[in-house]
This record gives C-alpha cells, sequence and structure tokens, in this order.
C-alpha cells in the first residue's frame, strides 16, 4: 500500500492492506481533523484519508486556494495513486462540490473513479446561492453567521487573534462555495447518494435533492437528524450508510465493523 506523501492527503487511522479506501473531503474553514471523529466508526479494513486545503493545519502556513481550477488538478494528480483500490468520496458542503469537481476532473482524464461518490449538506451545482453571500458580509455579520452554521470551534470566536488569523481562510472557502456554479447539469457515470440535515436552515432540501441530475448511474438520498453540521453529531449513522452502500456495491461485508449507527436517518 502506498502511504500517502502529499500534503493533500492525511491518512486518519493506520491500514496496511485496505480493502476500501474512504476520502472524505471537508467543508469551508474545515481540515482533515474534522472526520477524526469517524476513525471510532470505520471497520479495520478501510482506510480514512481526509483532504488537507491549504490556509490551515498542517498547511496554514499556505495561501488559501482561489478557484476550482486551481485546486482540483492538483488534488485530483495526488489522489489518483491511491485509486486502484475500491475508494469512495464523500463531501461535505463545500466537500461535496471539490469531491464532485475531482471525480468529472478524474474521468476526463480517463484514470480510475471511485466507486460511489456521496455528497452531504451541499446545494446541487446547478443551483444558485439563494442567501446573500456569507463570503462579501462585513466583520461581525460574517461571524454571526458562522455561530449560526455551528460548524467553528467556540474558541474561536473568543479570541480575536484566532479571528484575524482564520477570517482569510473562512472566506476564501465560502467564496470558493459561493461562488461555484455551472447552469447546466454536466453528469458524472457512478452512483451518487446525497445527505440532508433535517433542522439543516443553511441548505434546502430540494437543493440537495437536485443532484439527482448530477449522475446517470443510480441515485438515492437521506434525510439525517440534525442540523447543517450532523456528520459530527450523527457520525455514525452517516458513516453506516457509506459502508453500507458501498460494500453492497462492492461485493463484499467488512470482516469487522467498526461502530454501530446509533443514530435517526430516513431514506427518503
Amino acid at each position: 500500500m502506498i502511504k500517502p506523501s502529499t500534503p493533500w492527503i492525511r491518512p486518519l487511522n493506520r491500514v496496511t492492506q485496505p480493502r476500501l479506501i474512504l476520502f472524505a473531503f471537508p467543508h469551508a474553514g474545515g481540515g482533515a481533523s474534522s472526520f477524526h471523529a469517524w476513525t471510532r466508526f470505520v471497520p479495520a479494513d478501510v482506510a480514512l484519508y481526509a483532504i488537507q486545503y491549504p490556509g490551515r493545519e498542517t498547511r496554514i502556513a499556505e495561501v488559501p486556494v482561489g478557484s476550482m481550477q486551481e485546486m482540483i488538478p492538483v488534488l485530483a494528480q495526488a489522489i489518483t495513486p491511491f485509486l486502484q483500490r475500491p475508494s469512495i468520496f464523500f463531501g461535505h458542503s463545500l466537500g461535496a462540490m471539490v469531491a464532485f469537481e475531482t471525480v468529472q476532473f478524474l474521468a476526463k482524464q480517463k484514470a480510475p473513479l471511485p466507486q460511489h461518490l456521496f455528497v452531504s449538506a451541499a446545494r446541487a451545482p446547478h443551483v444558485p446561492v439563494w442567501h446573500e453571500p456569507y463570503h462579501k458580509l462585513p466583520g461581525e455579520q460574517f461571524w454571526q453567521k458562522l455561530k449560526e452554521l455551528n460548524g467553528t470551534p467556540t474558541a474561536v470566536f473568543q479570541h480575536p487573534e484566532f479571528k484575524a488569523l482564520f477570517e482569510p481562510m473562512l472566506r476564501a472557502d465560502f467564496a470558493l462555495a459561493e461562488t461555484y456554479f455551472k447552469p447546466e447539469p454536466d453528469p458524472i457515470h457512478i452512483p451518487l447518494t446525497a445527505l440532508a440535515g433535517m433542522q439543516d436552515t443553511h441548505v434546502a432540501l430540494d437543493d440537495v435533492l437536485a443532484w439527482a441530475s448530477h449522475t446517470t448511474a443510480l441515485f438515492r438520498h437521506h434525510h439525517i437528524q440534525g442540523d447543517h453540521f450532523f456528520i459530527q453529531s450523527q457520525a455514525a449513522t452517516v458513516t453506516s450508510i457509506l459502508l453500507n452502500y458501498t460494500y453492497s456495491v462492492i461485493g463484499f461485508k467488512s470482516r469487522d465493523q467498526g461502530g454501530s449507527a446509533n443514530g435517526l436517518a430516513k431514506n427518503l
């Protein structure tokens, strides 16, 4: 097994010979550590690799990405060596858009593809942003929106030096997400599953369901108890959905199912 040596990929568990690789793409402002809690729920034969964008955590000294066109070719190149094994992509919010664009790029390069794409708490590419873009809001209004989203550590709001450090990266990420728009669907050809939070006031359910037009393969969706960051409060449920779908497609069962799903999910 090739060990990741690229700053784009952070392994969150140690699996020498994984039967499946789960690539997790974080939300705006998020880093690889956003998925650390998932290590409790993935089986022993599944490698959990989180994507690390520039400008945070282990890449704090780097300039945040300014556009999808700048990021996707480099990210796809970093991921490609690992796609000889069965894999799935999971992207949350901004991460869903990045994961989708990565699949499209890989397909156009005739590179190996993941077996399944999961998009979470994200509007479909052809759906415009319905609210005022957060990245354009003045200081305190911007931070208030982040509080409402409930995904930023409390310590960041309490310390002005943290806010000054992270604000450029956060605004760059939100600009990336909020300016992402494709008026006409350009579908991928692998199964796609969309997840939505029942109490998510940031992304409408219909906007999540609109992902159906972005695949020519099987489309399914789940409505999960929680707000925009249900991937944290319902980690067991989300990972169970990912792995159950994928095992059924790939055709094997895990030797060691890590955790049990104890959250609430509605298969719509």
